[in-house]
């Protein structure tokens, strides 16, 4: 959770630099500084489609979002920036970013495609954002993959293509000039489009010992509990990752899922039980949110009904998932 606090803060400060008043968004939203700092993951994820309105809302820019994410940094990650900005090449950025990343993005969903010699960096925007807000972050999320980039590769970094679901703005000359590639605005999808031989390419930065230094590092702090060879916790921290079959978590640690199962069972533990209380831990998050539903809920930890998530959060806890709704404001 500490990334999407740090994202939080981010944003915020970002936001009174541009000139939106910390006192005013928290008299309409309840959002500021000292909320982010304090609140619980569940209090911060509701709050955050107002939080995000209300910014638009007060913003005297139009393009608040691409200003936003623009001057994002892989620094906000804390250590796991510093180690992704070792990686490769993109796609381990992502990998390591990924890897330590719990954040409970309930009303967005970002996945990347692969078509031919194309990438695609996909974001897909759920409710209950509304149609400004959700402009918002899709702006600040495509300007930052962006500014990403182009830390990582400098002027290497050239998206073939922009594709945005919003409309068209009011002024795009800042979209043109920060992007310097083609944007198709009222489009089907959320989408950052790179040629393969720009994602393949390594990174200046990229250093194999330093790196794996930092991953164990990276590992230790994220879970404090557990000790860097704990096969339980890297499991955990990949199911985190929303990879909910033995075969994709293997994948993700470089092990075959038969070294996986011998050394949970090592540490007197399976991958189902893993499994089980890490989506029960994500889920008591998501039923914080009291706008989102318990099919949603299902459909984000891997279930294929709602079905089968109440009957799985019933043997967990004994209780309906219903009845551990958060309030409504």
């Amino acid at each position: 959770m500490v990334h999407y606090r740090s994202i939080c803060l981010f944003v915020l400060h970002q936001a009174e630099a541009l000139g939106i008043s910390s006192a005013e968004l928290y008299s309409q939203s309840g959002v500021d500084a000292s909320f982010c700092r304090n609140a619980t993951s569940g209090e911060l994820v509701a709050k955050t489609p107002s939080a995000l309105a209300t910014l638009t809302r007060l913003s005297p820019r139009h393009d608040l979002g691409l200003q936003i994410g623009s001057r994002f940094h892989l620094g906000v990650f804390g250590l796991a920036g510093v180690t992704a900005s070792y990686a490769l090449n993109l796609p381990g950025t992502v990998k390591t970013l990924s890897r330590f990343s719990r954040i409970p993005f309930p009303y967005i969903e970002p996945t990347i495609q692969q078509t031919k010699r194309l990438f695609h960096w996909q974001l897909d925007v759920f409710d209950p954002l509304s149609a400004a807000a959700a402009e918002t972050l899709v702006d600040g999320w495509a300007a930052a993959i962006v500014a990403i980039g182009r830390h990582q590769l400098g002027g290497r970094f050239v998206p073939k293509q922009i594709s945005m679901q919003r409309k068209v703005p009011h002024d795009p000359s800042p979209y043109e000039d920060h992007f310097k590639c083609p944007i198709q605005f009222g489009s089907r999808f959320n989408r950052v489009t790179l040629d393969e031989d720009v994602v393949v390419q390594p990174t200046p930065f990229h250093d194999k010992d330093q790196e794996q230094a930092l991953l164990v590092t990276a590992g230790a702090l994220h879970r404090p509990d557990a000790e860097p060879n704990n096969m339980r916790s890297m499991v955990a921290d990949a199911i985190h990752g929303r990879r909910y079959e033995l075969s994709k978590v293997s994948s993700n640690l470089g092990l075959q899922p038969r070294t996986v199962q011998r050394r949970l069972q090592d540490q007197n533990t399976s991958f189902q039980e893993v499994l089980d209380d890490v989506r029960k831990e994500v889920a008591e998050q998501y039923l914080q949110i009291p706008w989102l539903t318990v099919a949603q809920i299902a459909r984000r930890l891997g279930y294929g009904s709602s079905r089968s998530f109440r009957a799985a959060y019933r043997r967990w806890t004994g209780k309906n998932p219903r009845e551990e709704q958060g309030p409504t404001d």
